[in-house]
């Protein structure tokens, strides 16, 4: 595809000034080149994006080893809301092996019958950087999930995944991994009045660190972004509103006390 790609340039470079008796030979090498890195920048993006997507199916299906796979070996870190942040792939591994798989997946690894959840990656900007290995992307998450005959089990969460990227031996994989929370249970009727807000599982492997980020409903405050102002090219404010309603959500009060702040 990439050499369909370059055809089709060096056809229009051919027809136009690129091969007048003005131009030289390394004029037309050099702007085939900037060309291909062009090219080269969308495929990665596009295999970035893929591998997003993916993730969102594999979660669907409790598909938790190929979940896994999705990750290097070289993986800085995993961090969720409300569970905190795992260093390594090893403590990735405890994220969904320990934590999320037996809500999806029973002893033989097959889909829990009666459960059903469904992972949405929107609004995505992908970044590679100057290094072409490396690259940083942000989707927004629309959740659901619902579980047979437990009325009182069925989600809608909505949040943001920020991802690290790293190319290896021409594969692009996850390096690092952010999921916060905006709110998890958008869908009850008094969501307005009485909202959640996700606290770590008892018998749940310690993190290494406290969650970074984490401002769920009502509070409010800006998810940091990895790129820049697409116009103006100056860094995106990340404010986060003082106002407090959580106890337990702050990384110097992780681990204690977790639920709705004492009047």
């Amino acid at each position: 595809m990439r050499f369909m790609h370059l055809g089709f340039y060096c056809l229009v470079a051919l027809l136009t000034s690129a091969c007048t008796n003005n131009n030289t030979e390394s004029t037309l090498i050099d702007r085939i080149s900037v060309l291909e890195k062009r090219i080269s920048s969308q495929e990665d993006i596009e295999a970035i994006r893929r591998i997003a997507y993916a993730y969102g199916y594999f979660m669907d299906n409790g598909l938790i080893p190929e979940v896994i796979d999705l990750f290097s070996e070289n993986t800085e870190y995993c961090e969720i809301s409300g569970y905190g942040l795992y260093r390594e792939r090893s403590g990735c591994e405890k994220i969904w092996r320990d934590i999320l798989a037996p809500a999806l997946s029973n002893d033989a690894g097959e889909h829990r019958f009666g459960v059903l959840v469904k992972h949405y990656l929107v609004k995505d900007i992908i970044t590679i950087k100057d290094s072409g290995d490396l690259a940083e992307a942000r989707f927004d998450y629309i959740g659901f999930s619902g579980f047979f005959n437990v009325p009182n089990r069925s989600y809608n969460q909505l949040g943001i995944y920020r991802m690290g990227f790293i190319k290896e031996e021409g594969r692009w994989k996850i390096n690092r991994f952010n999921l916060s929370f905006d709110t998890s249970n958008f869908n009850d009727n008094d969501w307005g009045v009485s909202p959640s807000i996700r606290c770590p599982r008892q018998g749940a492997p310690t993190p290494d660190e406290p969650h970074l980020f984490y401002h769920p409903f009502p509070e409010s405050g800006t998810v940091p972004f990895h790129f820049k102002h697409p116009v103006t090219n100056k860094d995106i404010p990340a404010r986060v509103n003082p106002q407090r309603y959580w106890q337990g959500n702050t990384p110097e009060e992780f681990g204690g006390e977790c639920g709705k702040r004492s009047e």
